[in-house]
């Protein structure tokens, strides 16, 4: 039975669970307002997404919408045709088809044409702020203040943090791949030690899926998560874990669309996989190489190709493949068994964009 907090216990609490929303927002607000925007974002990253809504950076002359500019972010979209849409999975398409409503809204209602990025920055920073205050009332109810407390302390001092909230106003999947991590690993601690309901098991085995579908780079974190949960549970009780069984399903659902996406065959998928097989290639594994020459024929690159060592994609020309034809060998098989005997790249590699 959920325990109920002692009044003069909940004043404290409440008081500074105030004092953290008080500084978070404090820290949020004047960066999501200021003026210029304030925001950090490839604009041809955050294509793959609006394309789904034919969203698309306002920029009156240009004839492909989905070029990329080195003045991305933009503050500000228009609804554009595109015969050639790359509409990218993921579940940072909730908020954003919020945003794209009410962008619908505004242009029913006054005939507005431009619309505010800042619109999905507050989205975003509203369903943090939910899932906040959520997470506290949950701990309040069981009689855990301390729990209640440390979830209090994460918006002021991580969730307003600038290195994270410089990607609320944008469209962009990282503030929300950061949501859903937050969102499991509350459940977690929140269901621990607690009897499976279907609403519990439900909610778990959801944000692992929403956190394994939110970009690609982290298609295994929510996999990870299980493996632990399930071993600790295992370990401690000798009994596998509702919970574990719970997220090793969402991330396993969510494992699965995301490799079928990756075997989509558009022209998006086609060319962020061959962007970041240069990237993997050219500024992950051969730059920290024992023998870079050598890495280069396992991999089954031409020796050309070793002067684009530390270039990134964009730095190679518009398709890399163009510069060195080889890179279409570069498997995922093969960068796996070249990080497995080259420890130093495997440090060094950020994983796929």
């Amino acid at each position: 039975m959920p325990q109920t907090l002692p009044q003069s216990r909940s004043y404290w609490l409440v008081a500074a669970l105030g004092l953290c929303l008080a500084v978070g927002l404090l820290r949020v607000v004047p960066l999501l307002l200021h003026e210029p925007l304030i925001a950090l974002a490839n604009s041809y990253d955050e294509v793959r997404y609006t394309a789904c809504f034919d969203l698309y950076p306002d920029r009156p002359g240009i004839a492909d919408p989905t070029q990329n500019s080195p003045e991305a972010p933009y503050s500000h979209y228009a609804f554009a045709a595109n015969p050639a849409p790359m509409c990218y999975w993921s579940s940072e398409l909730v908020l954003q088809s919020a945003a794209a409503a009410i962008f619908h809204l505004q242009h029913a209602l006054n005939g507005a044409a431009s619309f505010s990025v800042r619109w999905i920055g507050a989205l975003k920073f509203i369903a943090l702020l939910i899932l906040w205050c959520a997470f506290n009332g949950s701990f309040m109810r069981r009689g855990q203040p301390w729990s209640a407390l440390a979830n209090g302390l994460l918006l002021p001092l991580v969730f307003a943090d600038p290195a994270d909230t410089i990607y609320l106003n944008t469209f962009y999947a990282e503030w929300t791949a950061l949501l859903c991590l937050y969102a499991l690993l509350g459940l977690i601690v929140l269901y621990a030690g607690r009897s499976r309901t279907r609403h519990a098991f439900g909610l778990l085995a959801f944000a692992a899926f929403a956190l394994a579908l939110s970009k690609i780079q982290h298609l295994l974190l929510p996999l990870a998560c299980a493996v632990v949960v399930l071993l600790i549970e295992r370990l401690r009780t000798h009994a596998w874990s509702w919970q574990g069984c719970a997220i090793l399903l969402g991330a396993l659902l969510g494992l699965a669309v995301q490799g079928a996406q990756l075997r989509r065959d558009s022209p998006a998928i086609e060319a962020i996989n061959h962007y970041n097989r240069a990237d993997v290639t050219f500024t992950g594994l051969l730059p920290h190489a024992r023998n870079p020459a050598a890495t280069a024929q396992d991999l089954g690159l031409a020796p050309d190709c070793l002067r684009h060592i530390g270039k990134s994609a964009w730095q190679i020309g518009p398709w890399p493949d163009s510069e060195c034809p080889q890179l279409a060998n570069v498997t995922r098989a093969r960068e796996l068994a070249t990080l497995a005997r080259e420890p130093d790249c495997s440090r060094a590699c950020g994983g796929t964009v």
